[in-house]
């Protein structure tokens, strides 16, 4: 699709490449042909000129000055070789038709005729082609059936007739289809559903209808005199009332439809005296209440509305008597307003309100005032109810009237103003009652708060109890913990909340406390008290001073003893078990000596709880000799060893280190009897290092190291040859070098095809290389610590000759198999193979066989062309051979045609081209500028060596194809055999060609 502005330009261009063609033919819509173009001339249609340029080289069209009238479907054939057969331009042409006064839904038949050669046909209804929906196209397109016509099938029709050199349109043929009658409508006017007596009324009736409906008129079924689309009624009396109806007849279809009935009425012009009557005076709810609606006149219709709101049927409101009667069955508060009766005819309407005021109640009593309230002050306590009309108010305290209004009041309570007061409400229309009661409690405030308790001289874990006293009436208590209020935990509080027992007092619980005591008229609360509360001792704690962890000979030592007690603790000191001398909470050693070595402790006891405690033994001494043991003198690698700590003296802890790292457990390390056995389970070379055993005690500690050297290997030997190449020629010197990772260093010994050889050590030297020295060498590696051996893999020296590659067949053609084979002399290790440099590997197409010998091309195509090398390597030499080959390929009529040959040849060869065997040229490459069918066949390329007066020869095969493009209904006889495509061209398609 292309887009272009009026005025503007547009360029269709083709995909065709650059080339010379011999015609260029563009057509649009109906138009035709718009513009033939060859070398030598341009022939545009009348209407184009000077607003197309095609490009003769590619077909391009440029169309100048555009209008709406381009828009359409553009069609472009070029043209090379032609074959123009004699074509007869089109003439005379016309349409035939039995009829063209035709029925809806029956069927009519078009034929066209021209004169001519080789035409098509299409048809036209106006403007736009006919298509196959209700249509059928036969005899070649020129004739055109419709099956079934309706009544937008007039046209006009036209037929359009071409062929490859003209065209031309036949006069249109129209036609007249007759049709209904149907949708017949009947209306009234004026449009007003009644009319007044002596007014005048007008009925009309329509049709769709061709040609037009004739009309007749009923009243009540009976046939009236008047015809025609109206019917009048003058001056309207009540023997016009009735059912009207209206029949349309079509006298070319012969069939009739009549319309909806219309009912006229006639009615009285006025409504008066309305009124709305009540079934009671005095509406209660829950009663129930009809309305009565009555008026004089022709009354059609009666509406009932609520506060200007239309009223519906509910569950609550009925209507009667035509909308007569408006009912309540149980008359509800809500129901109270302005109620509407309003009755119409179609001339005239009036309206009447009636007021409906619905009583209820009493209900919902309310006493709002105080519930307490203290001697002295003033007292109000006022009554509501919800109640229409008002209710009337009794007060009552403690049963006895005392007061008939909403509101009672008293300037100054009094203790005898306690109890109960009820208020009664009462509906004097609905002669209920209802009332409420209200509790009234008058109080005396608080003062003279005090606590009361046994001791304040408490042990921890004992209980105790607080009681707390106040003047004034209905007292609340609550208890305090210096702020806090005091809680149930531990707690319990009695007596209405006067009294508080600690259950399980704890050192935290000294308070202070105190009591609040209040009412609803005042509050006060008590003096502080506070316990005070002995616990302990507990958490004795022994320490030494220095606080170094030993001590030497002749120093002063202090040890001190703390607890947690209150009272303060008395201290007393044991050595050994053994009670000292000395008391308080420190005891000195001067001048320390051996004999002061020993196991101290101090005792805490507190005299008012009566309990002591003893500290943790505190032990002094000094670690010597400490040692460490291997459980075997050469450790190995993958075998199991022991370390052992030893020492003397006091010793508390023991730790490992290795490498001055400390040591944990580990799925390989494993501690026994209190860390003194270090147990490696299964040993590694990366063991190996300074192990260190460290014994501590809380004033001494000693350390010994034991270092270990894991044995291993030999392991990963290694055989490499020098010089690094991976060939020597014969003479030459080569150095075999061994290597093996082993701790100690591994011992060498050689082998060549498995004999031990005379030469020891790291290093096996060949001097001068023969033939005789090719074979398998290898080294073996010896641990005389460990005594195990290693052997390397072996290194295989040889030469490798006589490499060469066959193929399956001398001449490979696309899409069979062919098989390369590659054969070698000598020590063969690995074959490689590779295309044009580049190494091969395996696909969908490719497969490799007996160790790379065999390469195997499945199916060959055309890009399997190349050279083909198989490289044959060992450690010490390798060699390469390669093979090539060509396919045929195809090229078309007219094309150039390029063959080029080449060979390996020194010196440069000289070149004989045979087609079909005949010597057709001397030189490396063959040319020709416009390849003929002729062409075709098998190429030989001969090379020839006038030094080495061998000759050598490839053959290559080519194919020549062609296409024609050929106009007309008899296709030529002209190289039937190598058509491969038939291209149809058909200038409707939105392509322009169909390929069949």
């Amino acid at each position: 699709p292309l887009n272009a502005a009026v005025g503007g330009n547009v360029l269709f261009k083709t995909k065709l490449d650059p080339t010379p063609l011999q015609s260029i033919i563009w057509g649009f819509g109906t138009v035709g042909t718009i513009i033939t173009s060859t070398s030598t001339e341009d022939t545009i249609t009348p209407g184009y000129e000077g607003r197309l340029t095609v490009n003769t080289s590619t077909g391009s069209l440029e169309l100048r000055n555009v209008s709406t009238d381009d828009s359409g479907i553009y069609t472009m054939v070029n043209i090379k070789p032609v074959y123009f057969p004699s074509t007869v331009p089109v003439s005379n042409v016309k349409i035939t038709t039995s009829s063209t006064d035709l029925m809806e839904f029956s069927s009519v038949r078009l034929s066209c005729s021209s004169s001519g050669s080789s035409l098509s046909f299409r048809w036209f209804n106006d403007s736009s082609e006919v298509t196959a929906d209700r249509v059928q196209i036969t005899d070649g397109g020129s004739t055109m059936t419709i099956v079934s016509v309706t009544r937008y099938d007039q046209g006009p029709f036209k037929c359009f007739v071409s062929n490859l050199v003209s065209d031309g349109t036949s006069d249109p043929v129209t036609f007249t289809i007759s049709y209904g009658p149907e949708n017949v409508t009947l209306k009234v006017s004026p449009s007003q559903k009644h009319h007044p007596e002596g007014s005048d009324v007008t009925l009309s009736c329509s049709a769709v209808s061709e040609p037009t409906a004739e009309f007749t008129w009923f009243c009540n079924g009976v046939l009236q005199s008047g015809t025609g689309p109206e019917f009048r009624l003058m001056n309207i009396q009540m023997n016009h009332s009735g059912s009207y109806s209206c029949q349309a007849f079509n006298s070319k279809t012969m069939r009739n439809e009549i319309s909806q009935p219309l009912f006229i009425s006639r009615v009285d012009p006025n409504i008066s005296d309305v009124s709305v009557t009540s079934s009671t005076a005095l509406p209660v709810e829950g009663q129930s209440l009809n309305l009565t609606c009555d008026a004089s006149g022709s009354v059609f219709t009666k509406e009932w509305m609520k506060d200007g709101s239309n009223l519906n049927s509910t569950d609550n409101i009925m209507f009667y008597d035509d909308i007569t009667v408006l009912s309540f069955k149980n008359l509800n508060r809500k129901d109270s307003g302005r109620y509407t009766c309003r009755v119409i005819s179609p001339i005239s309407s009036d309206s009447f309100t009636y007021v409906i005021n619905v009583n209820y109640g009493p209900e919902n009593i309310k006493i709002d005032g105080p519930n307490k309230v203290s001697v002295g002050t003033p007292l109000t306590l006022s009554c509501s109810s919800e109640s229409t009309p008002t209710a009337t108010y009794t007060w009552k305290h403690n049963g006895t009237v005392i007061h008939h209004s909403s509101e009672y009041t008293k300037d100054s309570a009094e203790f005898t103003d306690s109890g109960e007061y009820i208020c009664e409400a009462t509906n004097s229309v609905t002669e209920k009652t209802d009332s409420n009661m209200h509790r009234l409690e008058v109080t005396v405030p608080v003062s003279n708060v005090k606590i009361t308790t046994s001791s304040t001289d408490l042990m921890e874990f004992s209980s105790v109890r607080l009681s707390c006293s106040s003047s004034g009436s209905s007292p609340s208590f609550h208890w305090f913990n210096d702020s806090s209020e005091v809680t149930a935990d531990r707690v319990q509080i009695t007596d209405g909340g006067s009294t508080m027992t600690i259950v399980n007092v704890t050192r935290y619980d000294q308070g202070p406390f105190r009591c609040s005591v209040s009412n609803l008229v005042s509050n006060g609360t008590s003096d502080p008290v506070t316990f005070t509360i002995s616990y302990g001792p507990e958490n004795v704690t022994l320490k030494v001073s220095p606080s170094q962890k030993h001590h030497p000979e002749g120093s002063d030592v202090t040890l001190s003893c703390s607890a947690v007690s209150e009272p303060t603790a008395e201290f007393t000191w044991f050595f050994n078990g053994v009670l000292q001398s000395g008391t308080g909470p420190e005891f000195r050693l001067m001048n320390i000596q051996m004999n002061h070595s020993g196991s101290y402790s101090c005792q805490a006891f507190n005299s008012k709880t009566m309990r002591n405690e003893t500290s943790q033994p505190l032990l002094i001494s000094n670690i010597s000799d400490v040692s460490v043991n291997s459980s075997t003198a050469l450790p190995v690698e993958g075998q199991s060893l022991n370390l052992t700590c030893d020492a003397s003296g006091s010793v508390f802890t023991r730790e490992w280190m290795k490498d001055g790292l400390n040591l944990s457990s580990t799925d390989n390390i494993t501690f026994y009897d209190d860390n003194t056995v270090l147990s490696l389970k299964n040993l590694s070379r990366k063991d190996s290092g300074r192990y260190t055993c460290r014994v501590i005690n809380p004033i001494s500690s000693d350390s010994s190291t034991y270092v270990m050297d894991v044995n291993y290997g030999p392991e990963n030997v290694t055989l490499k040859v020098s010089p690094s190449q991976k060939h020597h020629p014969e003479g030459s010197d080569v150095t075999l070098s061994c290597s093996a990772v082993s701790e100690p260093t591994a011992e060498f010994t050689w082998f060549c095809n498995g004999v031990l050889q005379s030469g020891t050590g790291p290093e096996f030297r060949l001097m001068n290389i023969q033939m005789h020295h090719s074979g398998s060498y290898s080294c073996q590696a010896f641990n005389s610590k460990t005594i195990r051996n290693e052997t390397s893999e072996p290194l295989f020296i040889s030469n490798i000759s006589d490499v060469s590659v066959t193929s399956s067949t001398a001449l490979p053609v696309e899409g069979q198999s062919l098989n390369l084979t590659c054969d070698a002399s000598g020590s063969v290790f690995t074959k490689e193979w590779m295309k044009d440099g580049s190494n091969l590997n395996s696909t969908d197409n490719i497969m490799f066989y007996d160790n790379n010998t065999v390469l195997s091309l499945k199916n060959l195509s055309r890009k399997d062309s190349g050279r083909y090398t198989c490289r044959v390597i060992s450690p010490i030499s390798m060699h390469i051979n390669y093979l090539y080959f060509l396919f045929f390929y195809n090229i078309s009529v007219g094309t150039p045609l390029t063959l080029s040959c080449s060979a390996e040849s020194t010196p440069t060869a000289t070149y004989t081209w045979k087609h079909n065997r005949t010597v057709i040229y001397h030189s490396s490459e063959y040319t020709k500028d416009s390849a003929e069918f002729t062409d075709s066949g098998e190429y030989i390329c001969e090379a020839t060596n006038n030094v080495t007066e061998k000759t050598d020869s490839n053959m290559h095969r080519l194919e020549v194809t062609g296409m024609y493009l050929v106009f007309g209904k008899d296709l030529p006889n002209i190289y039937l055999n190598e058509l491969k495509y038939i291209y149809v061209f058909f200038p409707n398609e939105p392509n322009g060609y169909l390929n069949n």
